[in-house]
């Protein structure tokens, strides 16, 4: 195994340690750098309600990415230059022994409580026993542990509101966790969708492990409208999907937009200002969540 060490910001750091995916990659761990000491607690941090405020704020993170090997490294660079790496945060490579990297990682991941009793399980631990409801979810190929600031606020949507009944679209979702989290709250039917058929191929296996119904697949065309569409993308491609999103929205249902940051809100609210006025209903540090509710009167501006 090849371990690759990148120097970043907090703010890359946690952006890597939630989204980056690569084949071959078996692990991402973090340090503080200029401490250079483990941080394993850290990572535990990022999964409360208050997530932004309990992330330590270095000046330097060391992230030790996991390859299996060399070719798989190599293959890796090019999209972790996608994010904004450049080769002069490249701290090294080194050869990785035959350390047990799996145990290494399980103790790094632990139960979190999200609110209200709700709880992200890790396969290979218990569910507490004081979890109302929970979640099975395991780190790994696809985006959405419940640790980033989009996906949380997501989450804290979902469980603020009565889901019972509601047809719900989970667009961009990654590992599935906010459509399974729905399908637990009884929404039905629960559809999902990504580009990317490893997310599709997750979000299933992780559905037939916690027992729910997801209806999961590439983009295409979906012969249904939604009481819910949510989307925890990023700030284009939110604007790309503009009329898609609508299109699949019934009328008087709600559309739900994570991924944006402040400076980006008025043009995401901009966009969608001829369907429906979004505002924002939670925020984490720079990150915003969106919502809004498509009305009769702003059916004929289509």
């Amino acid at each position: 195994m090849i371990e690759l060490i990148v120097i970043a910001s907090n703010a890359q750091a946690l952006t890597l340690l939630e989204e980056f995916t690569a084949p071959g990659l078996l692990a991402i761990t973090l340090e503080d750098a200029s401490a250079n000491q483990s941080v394993e607690e850290s990572i535990s941090l990022l999964n409360v309600s208050n997530a932004q405020e309990n992330m330590p704020v270095w000046d330097c993170v060391q992230l030790f990415l996991l390859f299996e090997d060399w070719e798989s490294t190599q293959e890796g660079l090019p999209i972790l230059y996608g994010y904004g790496v450049t080769e002069n945060q490249l701290a090294g490579f080194r050869v990785v022994g035959d350390k047990d990297w799996i145990e290494h990682i399980k103790d790094q991941f632990h139960p979190i409580e999200i609110m209200y009793g709700f709880w992200l399980v890790p396969t290979w631990h218990e569910v507490p026993q004081e979890a109302k409801n929970y979640l099975f979810l395991d780190p790994g190929l696809a985006f959405g542990t419940g640790s980033h600031p989009t996906t949380l606020m997501c989450l804290r949507w979902l469980l603020n509101h009565n889901l019972q009944d509601q047809s719900l679209l989970d667009y961009g979702c990654g590992s599935g966790i906010l459509a399974m989290v729905a399908a637990k709250l009884s929404a039905r039917p629960v559809y999902a969708v990504d580009i990317d058929t490893v997310a599709v191929t997750v979000t299933l296996d992780n559905a037939r492990l916690n027992q729910v119904m997801i209806h999961a697949q590439t983009p295409g065309k979906l012969d249904r409208q939604f009481h819910l569409v949510m989307a925890n993308i990023v700030c284009q491609p939110l604007i790309d999907l503009a009329p898609h999103l609508i299109e699949s929205l019934q009328i008087g249902g709600t559309l739900i937009l994570s991924g944006i940051l402040l400076f980006q809100v008025e043009a995401i609210k901009n966009t969608y200002k001829q369907w429906l006025d979004l505002e924002v209903v939670d925020n984490i540090g720079d990150w915003v969540c969106l919502a809004g509710q498509y009305r009769q009167d702003q059916v004929a501006l289509k």
